[in-house]
């Protein structure tokens, strides 16, 4: 069953696709009729985060979206409505995918009623879900991915959702709407600089149980698995995480390393595995600096390093090799002391962990899943053959892969600047990989013996041996400028055909070292000795997007109960093309 028919299933009064391509007008799949309009345009090149939909949707400054609720499952005004001050007494349940990209410190409509202060908001990495003077909220425990976002009001009570779990609730007493209508908007962000990438929001009249929650996060992460996809056409996988990876040491911190660290402000959760600060009443600024040392065996043969814990805010990683002056780490990437541009000397290893907030009342960051791993050797082989990506520079790779839709900002290889990784294989005439740039400058997307993509600082693209290029299931070949292909964070599905057979080096993100393209996320690499046509490349971005493939013949349907499956022995559902 795809994610839109599980909602479906749930009698949303409101259920919004934002598939459409062009007009302003967002339409109400759950049959109610609440369409709702788009304001600022829309952008359908946009990889959905929901499987199964054509595009996901850009939330910024000068593009919002209203979502109306007042029209009932007859699609009638005459019993319509809910959360204002006539229906009170009614539950409801607000439900949207979102991938923010906020950076800074305002609150930011996600999902809400601002006017009447009603609904999902985005604030310094919390989700915020608030009703008038009634709000709770929980601090993400990353904020460089999309998240599932479950509002829940009942009456007595409000709680919170994220990723399919109960992360807030409240206790509610005797309370009453005072605003007289209710009017949801997905967006504007604050600042010109921050985005939102949305998908599928929803919106049911009575509160939606724990369990249907979560089956709709389980049905929103339901990718393809790439590999069943490449096999089918003979193609070279390479599945972008470590699983392959030789690794001859790794260090991990443990609850009870974590419990020694605890403090006056800071407490252990040792079933979740987190240290965290106690909540405050009031604002108040917290810090804690955690100290530990790793005895990193001398006879090893190490090559390089990574580094990595689960919190992407108010969390930073220092490592020293004496124990005095201490490198800054990032997240999921190579050590200092510890990679290819440094000779490795095996050793004591310092590590300084400082969690912080600026108010400790609202943001409680959490310290858990901490793990540094060595390498003897970065070679990342192929899933279904003997290939491999190598690099003389350095590169961080996913230690596994989230459902790619996500949008992981860690899921993948990332390239270091300036520099990238190279396949040497044989007869290639189709690559197909997904593509994240973290920024649209001077860049060499593929190059190889007869082959080469690329922009300049100008953003000219320059295309020699490509017969080819494909973005997201659409033709780039008269493309110009590459603005108008690529957007900085965003994610893209990318395929070239080549005009002849490669042999040699494919190189991605470089010509030769230290000549290449910022620090680049490729992901889901495959090869094929086959020249893919437009039908055949179309075919595979669907599959990736999961969108059903249908075959009918001219001027007929045929179908038979042998196989056929029910839904809760209620109906089939027949999708027209």
């Amino acid at each position: 069953m795809s994610y839109h028919l599980r909602v479906i299933k749930d009698f949303p009064i409101g259920f919004w696709k934002l598939d459409e391509s062009s007009g302003t007008t967002a339409f109400d799949s759950s049959g109610c009729a609440n369409n709702g309009t788009y304001t600022g345009g829309l952008d359908s090149s946009i990889l959905p985060i929901v499987p199964g939909g054509l595009s996901g949707n850009l939330i910024n400054a000068s593009k919002y979206i209203a979502l109306p609720t007042s029209k009932d499952y007859y699609a009638s005004t005459a019993s319509g409505g809910l959360g204002d001050s006539d229906t009170s007494d009614n539950d409801f349940t607000i439900e949207i995918w979102v991938d923010p990209s906020i950076s800074s410190t305002s609150r930011t409509t996600v999902f809400a009623d601002d006017t009447s202060g009603i609904g999902l908001y985005y604030e310094n990495g919390n989700i915020v879900f608030k009703l008038q003077n009634e709000e709770i909220f929980y601090t993400l425990e990353n904020t460089q991915k999309a998240v599932h976002l479950v509002g829940v009001y009942s009456v007595y009570s409000i709680s919170l959702f994220v990723d399919g779990k109960q992360v807030a609730s409240s206790n509610l007493n005797n309370f009453k709407f005072l605003n007289s209508s209710l009017s949801l908007q997905i967006g504007p962000t604050e600042n010109a600089s921050d985005y939102l990438v949305v998908d599928a929001p929803a919106v049911y009249r009575y509160a939606l149980p724990e369990n249907k929650i979560y089956d709709h996060y389980v049905y929103g992460n339901m990718t393809v698995n790439p590999l069943q996809i490449v096999n089918y056409d003979e193609g070279y996988f390479f599945p972008a995480n470590e699983e392959n990876m030789e690794k001859v040491f790794v260090y991990e911190v443990t609850p009870d390393k974590m419990n020694s660290w605890v403090d006056v402000d800071t407490y252990l959760d040792r079933n979740k595995g987190f240290l965290s600060f106690y909540q405050t009443e009031t604002s108040e600024a917290k810090e804690s600096v955690f100290y530990d040392t790793v005895i990193v065996p001398s006879n090893l043969e190490i090559v390089s390093s990574k580094i990595e814990w689960l919190a992407d805010k108010g969390i930073s990683v220092e490592v020293s090799n004496d124990g005095i002056t201490y490198e800054p780490c990032t997240n999921g990437s190579f050590m200092p002391f510890y990679n290819k541009s440094v000779t490795v000397n095996p050793g004591p290893l310092y590590i300084k962990i400082t969690m912080s907030t600026t108010d400790a009342s609202k943001y409680l960051p959490r310290f858990s899943k901490f793990k540094i791993k060595f390498y003897a050797d970065k070679d990342h082989y192929a899933a279904n053959y003997g290939y491999k990506i190598t690099s003389d520079e350095e590169y961080s790779i996913a230690s596994f892969n989230y459902p790619y839709l996500i949008r992981y900002n860690n899921d993948g290889i990332k390239t270091t600047a300036n520099n990238g990784f190279k396949i040497n294989a044989s007869d290639i005439r189709t690559i197909e990989f997904m593509f994240s740039p973290s920024a649209v400058t001077t860049t060499t997307l593929v190059n190889g013996p007869g082959i080469n993509l690329s922009w300049n600082a100008s953003g000219t693209i320059s295309m020699t041996g490509i017969s080819e290029f494909y973005v997201n299931g659409v033709s780039k070949n008269s493309a110009t400028s590459v603005t108008s292909v690529f957007a900085s964070g965003m994610l893209y599905i990318v395929t070239l055909v080549t005009s002849l057979p490669v042999t040699g080096d494919i190189k991605f993100n470089y010509t030769n070292a230290g000549s290449g393209g910022p620090s680049n996320m490729y992901n889901n690499i495959s090869l094929y000795t086959s020249n893919f046509n437009q039908a055949k490349i179309v075919e595979h971005y669907n599959s990736y997007i999961s969108l059903p493939a249908i075959s009918t013949d001219p001027s007929d349907v045929h179908l038979t109960d042998d196989g056929s499956e029910y839904y809760d022995d209620e109906y089939i559902v027949i999708r027209s093309v």
